[in-house]
Order: structure tokens, then sequence, then C-alpha cells
């Protein structure tokens, strides 16, 4: 017997209380199915009409199944896309669901990772800290950002601008320390600004570093999963600020976590309020979540990338496995680094891979800003229309934003004093005489990918 969605209970996804379609089932394909076959059906009968379905004299409207713009983990929505196939034995589709649910057990194991290392910093500050780091999405901070868009602004230009939320998990009142890194993308986003934020970061702790550092990051290999901020990492540990640094990586797909519930405040308080200057939006963000954030300007960034480039050991695979660890090497004069695909696996190679060839001993320069891509013209040539749709305040902070704000960030001097390590890293190391602890932690296609989740990677040096 025909039904388009999942077999042996299809009035349930018809007609429960929320009338919610499952996954990869779309209104308009339930509608032609049902009324091409709808003769075939011995016990239901359907009728759709604009995408209500009438059952027993009773009237229901069908809902698609919410969705968010995340992007998907590539298993979880090709398994989707199987089931809603159906069509096969019921051997293969036990099989396929037996995987399935393993790799959601996978990935909740993974979380659960994180949700150690945060409770760690939450309950032993003196030995663990936890950062995460994520950028929030393109666009949903442009400004001047309107509660209501018309005809006559819809299109017109704004000011670009980007948020990196930064959640520090601490053994505070409300258990983390929050802040918000807000650029103008002057600058290219990429490891230099990820490096930058942590110092940033480590800088607005107020107690001594404790020993050992967990950082969380997206998978973003341009931003996060590189040799830059991996050698970083070494330095920390070179320099003694922390004994043992690790980088941890979400499954693909799978790496929306605490954070986002920060930008999504965000992204509520620019519904309800809007911010029709770059100032206002600043002031949205410290007042959209709970610790107030701290809203930080990127007004200079430091260039990491090409300090490090000649003592850094080239390394390759290092975009496949899931978790880091740096620390110093038995013998205690270098750093090494150690590498799994998930949690819960031993550390490989035995002897660690030495990924700094020598330790930079010159100064830090400064990366040079570029504002071509906000096309400052055009915003300059629009804002006079905005004029109509804007607070009397709002048009003079524009006025200071373009006269004070623009020229100081655009400051640039290639002469301009370098700064050493020691400098840019004001935070308090650990001291030296601290114990290091060390923590143990159907389709053939779809088949196949299951099996690859679960191997082993190889980096090399």
């Amino acid at each position: 017997m025909f039904h388009p969605l999942r077999e042996r209970r299809p009035a349930y996804y018809l007609f429960n209380t929320e009338n919610v379609l499952p996954k990869a089932v779309f209104a308009t394909t339930l509608g032609t199915s049902s009324f091409q076959r709808r003769n075939q059906c011995d016990q239901t009968q359907f009728l759709l009409d604009m995408f209500h379905v009438t059952k027993g004299g009773s009237t229901h409207l069908v809902n698609g199944e919410k969705t968010n713009l995340f992007s998907k983990c590539d298993l979880c929505t090709k398994y989707t896309e199987e089931r809603a196939k159906g069509g096969r034995d019921k051997k293969s589709i036990e099989d396929l669901r037996a995987k399935y649910d393993k790799h959601l057990e996978h990935v909740q194991k993974e979380r659960g990772v994180y949700y150690n290392h945060r409770h760690k910093a939450r309950n032993n500050p003196n030995k663990y800290l936890t950062i995460i780091i994520d950028g929030m999405d393109q666009s949903k901070t442009n400004v001047p950002f309107v509660c209501q868009r018309t005809k006559s602004t819809q299109n017109l230009w704004r000011l670009q601008s980007h948020i990196t939320g930064v959640l520090i998990h601490t053994d505070s009142s409300w258990g983390k320390q929050v802040l918000a890194f807000v650029d103008l993308y002057q600058y290219p986003h990429d490891s230099n600004l990820t490096i930058n934020i942590l110092i940033r970061t480590l800088n607005e702790l107020e107690k001594p570093l404790p020993p050992v550092l967990y950082l969380q990051l997206d998978n973003c290999f341009r931003e996060n999963k590189n040799k830059f901020v991996m050698a970083f990492c070494a330095l920390l540990v070179k320099f003694k600020f922390f004994s043992k640094v690790r980088i941890n990586f979400l499954p693909v797909g799978h790496t929306h976590e605490d954070v986002d519930q920060f930008f999504s405040r965000i992204s509520e308080g620019l519904r309800k309020n809007g911010a029709e200057t770059f100032y206002e939006l600043q002031s949205v963000i410290t007042k959209s979540f709970t610790p107030n954030p701290k809203a930080i300007l990127v007004e200079h960034l430091l260039d990491v990338k090409n300090w490090m480039i000649p003592h850094i050991q080239e390394i390759h695979g290092h975009t496949e496995p899931h978790c880091f660890r740096f620390t110093q090497s038995h013998c205690g004069e270098n750093i090494v680094m150690h590498y799994r695909q998930w949690s819960g696996q031993a550390w490989i190679p035995e002897t660690g891979i030495q990924i700094l060839t020598s330790i930079p001993i010159n100064n830090l320069q400064f990366c040079e800003p570029s504002f071509e891509k906000l096309d400052l013209p055009r915003l300059q040539q629009d804002l006079p229309k905005w004029r109509d749709w804007l607070k009397p305040h709002s048009n003079i902070e524009w006025q200071e934003f373009f006269s004070i704000e623009l020229p100081r960030l655009s400051h640039f001097n290639q002469n301009e004093q370098s700064l050493s390590i020691q400098d840019i890293l004001i935070c308090r190391p650990l001291d030296p005489n601290m114990v290091q602890t060390e923590h143990t932690e159907a389709n053939l296609l779809l088949f196949e990918m299951f099996e690859a989740e679960e191997s082993q990677p190889h980096v090399s040096s």
C-alpha cells in the first residue's frame, strides 16, 4: 500500500496535534502523491486543498517541519533522503537505522566532551580554562538595521560588520564570561583573526592562567583548523603560558553550541529594537545576553601568520582529525602535537609531531587594513536616502563615524613600533612549579560514509 510518509504510522504524522510533516517530505510532494494514489489506500482517504487534510469531517493544516539555515551533516541529510524514498527491505532499513543511531550516539559523545571541559573549567578554574570561539552568520548585523523594511530602503547599501563570539567558562555566578569581537571586514577572516581574538581573550582574564587550556573551535580550515593556529597553541606551551593546550572540533554539521545561543539573542535584539548606527549595534550586543557581553571593536591586527611561517614544520592531513593536544616532549626541550580522530581514542603518534622547527624571536608587525569590501562610497551615497527613516541623533552618529571612527580604523603606519610576544600577551603565565596533570579522556555510499567516520586519519610532517 502506498504512503508517502514513514511506513506503518501514516496517521500519526498527518493527524498528530502539531500536524508536522517528517523531514524530507514536502507538502507539495504529499499533495501530488496523495491525489494520484488516494484510491489505492484502503483505510485513509487523502484530499489536499491548499495543503489542508480532511478526515472524518475535520480539517487539519499540514505544516512542514521547521528548518534552520545552519549547514547540515552529510550523514544525517543522506539518511533522511534515503528514509524518505522508502521501498527497501526491512533488514536493510534496520541496518541503516542502527548505523544512524550509532552516528547520533557518537555526536552526543563528542558534545559531552565539550560539556565536560566546560564543567571542569567552572568547578576547578585553577587547573582548567575552557574557551569556545565562533563567528556569527554574515549580513545579520549590517547597519542601518531597521525593524520594518520598506520598499525605498530594502535595496539601500548598509555598513557590513561581523561578530565573533567568545564564551569563557569560569567559576563566576553565571558560569561564563561573554565577549563579542566586532570587525568591519577590514582584515581577512583567516587564522590571523582567530589568533588575535584568542590573544585578546586571554588578556581579558583577570586571574592567572591555569595550566590547561581547552579550545573549542569550528571546523573551518581557513580560520581555525590550520597549521598557524596549531603552531600558536604550541607557542603558548613553549612560552609557559600553559602546560597543555587541547583543541577540539565537533563533527561537521553538528558544530552549533552554546555560543550560537548568544548569536540568536543578538538577532532577536536587532529584530525588536533595530540598530540605526554602528554604535547602536554595539549597544544591542551588550544588552542582548546574560551575563552582559563586552563588545570589543577589532581596531588593529597583528600579522602572526608571517611572523610564524619560517618556524613552522609543514604538515599534511591535519584537516581530518578532530582532537589535538600540545605538550612538552618527554625530554622537555620540544613542544609536540598529538592527534586523534575522536575523543576516547589513543593519542597518536606516540612520540608526537614537532610542529615548530624553531622559536620566533623577532617582533610582530601589524596587518594593513583595507575597506574595499565595504564599498564606502556607495554607503555615503545612500546614507542621505536613509535620512527620513533614521532618528536625528543617528544622522549625527553617522557623520561622526565617517569623520572620526573610520579614519582611526584606517590608520596604518608601516614604520609603527612592532611588538614582542611578551608585549601582546600581558596575561600572567602559570607558575613554573605547578605540576602538569594529564586526564584520560539502504545505500552503499551511506554505509561507506558511516565507516569512514570511524576510521583513524594520518597526519605527517
